[in-house]
């Protein structure tokens, strides 16, 4: 008998794994030699979910985009290879707690963000979101209503 070929977990979402290597690429074109809230943050803004959030409660995903980056700004040139996760970020990817609040059994990327919005170790960065009026409690309601 074959071995099974490594994958994800199963409470894992497709997305989630999309928004990991989406991370490490906005990572590399940052010149950042880490993965951080950050990172993910702007990964996340290739996720339809995810952005339709974000419009509904009052920010453009262009927007946010210049905003995360002007607080974590990118270096001169792209890096390249594996990078490793932060311990903020590996904080992030645990929201299996959030998606099973919401009735879920995978982890998306949508639980990934309420994750980050919620944690208290994300410093200017969610300063910023919450200026721009992305927070916790406005995303989570939009998502009560939107994500089934």
């Amino acid at each position: 008998m074959q071995p099974k070929p490594w994958g994800p977990p199963d409470w894992i979402a497709a997305g989630t794994v999309a928004l990991i290597q989406q991370s490490q690429r906005e990572a590399q074109e940052c010149g950042h030699t880490y993965i951080d809230i950050e990172h993910m943050l702007l990964a996340a803004l290739h996720d339809s979910l995810t952005c339709q959030a974000i419009r509904a409660v009052g920010a453009e995903p262009p927007e946010l985009r210049a905003a995360i980056l002007a607080v974590a700004p990118p270096k001169k040139r792209p890096t390249q290879g594996d990078l490793m996760f932060t311990p903020r970020a590996k904080d992030a990817l645990d929201a299996r707690r959030i998606a099973h609040r919401l009735g879920h059994h995978q982890v998306g990327p949508q639980h990934i963000l309420l994750n980050i919005l919620g944690s208290r170790k994300s410093g200017p960065v969610l300063k910023k979101l919450k200026q721009l009026g992305v927070s916790e409690t406005a995303v989570r309601v939009w998502l009560d209503d939107h994500d089934r």
